[in-house]
């Protein structure tokens, strides 16, 4: 067993914490809310436009409905969740160019 997956009893902890890791077996184990899953899936359907319109900039999600455009990451989320949307349930998106998941090594000697 690696040191993340530990039972709360073998890290001396009698329950859970904040900021504690969730066991689970494998990444693909993880559950995400419904509202997240649809406000990503509706970000990358409006992404080509968001690119046109508003380049290195936020866009704030509750669900599929795109909240706002805004600067700041930060701002977006303070804004919705003291509007009482719950974290679970909103995600701040970045309008960038995609990053690739694998780095090719010819890649990295260029930096």
């Amino acid at each position: 067993m690696n040191p993340v997956e530990k039972t709360s009893e073998e890290a001396g902890d009698s329950g859970s914490k904040i900021g504690a890791i969730p066991e689970v077996s494998s990444i693909l184990d993880i559950e995400v809310n419904p509202k997240i899953r649809e406000a990503v899936a509706k970000h990358r359907i409006e992404w080509e436009e968001l690119m046109k319109k508003h380049p290195y900039q936020w866009a704030a999600y509750h669900g599929d409905k795109r909240l706002e455009i805004g600067k700041s990451k930060e701002a977006l989320y303070h804004k919705y969740l003291d509007r009482g949307i719950r974290l679970e349930e909103l995600v701040v998106l970045g309008i960038g160019p995609p990053i690739p998941d694998v780095i090719d090594d010819d890649e990295v000697s260029e930096w």
